[in-house]
């Protein structure tokens, strides 16, 4: 709290450097046999995390899961939803450009499309979750990359009318 909130003033985000730091160290200790402290060890966590979203971090935060695995954003909320999109949104732009489509069109692969709608799906999740207010400007984003996803899927109309909304509320 005191770094997030130097000098008793307004309260900001982790440095990057920092927040990955703490990310790290509170998800190392998920596996240790020490329970105690157990809630307090899930808040930093997602506390580190949603400060790097809100940095813009999103690579780093997919990484932390990919390496410690995503059971630690066993939750709900707007970062848990989040990351967990990203990785559907990773898992199908790999997809799409395995199956050689042009990365800037739509795919025509089964598999990708599935992906695509799957990862939309989750944005649009993490934008409706209870903390989401707290991620105003990644709220946003979310909602963008929802609006790619369908388009990547050739789902142009679910696109465009996602579109419009983020337009909407600009």
């Amino acid at each position: 709290d005191r770094a997030r909130a130097p000098l008793g003033g307004a309260v900001s985000a982790l440095e990057p450097a920092d927040a990955l730091q703490l990310a790290v160290a509170t998800l190392e200790g998920a596996s240790g046999t020490e329970k105690q402290g157990e809630e307090t060890r899930l808040e930093l966590t997602r506390v580190a995390l949603g400060d790097l979203i809100s940095r813009g971090q999103t690579a780093a935060v997919v990484a932390l899961a990919r390496r410690f695995g995503t059971g630690v954003l066993a939750s709900n909320g707007f970062v848990a939803q989040y990351v967990r999109a990203l990785q559907a949104y990773d898992s199908a732009r790999s997809r799409h450009a395995a199956a050689g489509t042009s990365a800037t069109e739509p795919t025509k692969d089964v598999s990708a499309r599935a992906s695509y709608r799957e990862a939309a799906e989750l944005f649009l999740a993490a934008t409706k979750a209870e903390d989401a207010g707290r991620f105003t400007k990644d709220v946003s984003g979310a909602g963008q990359s929802a609006a790619l996803a369908w388009y990547y899927a050739g789902d142009l109309l679910k696109a465009a009318d996602q579109f419009e909304t983020i337009a909407k509320s600009a």
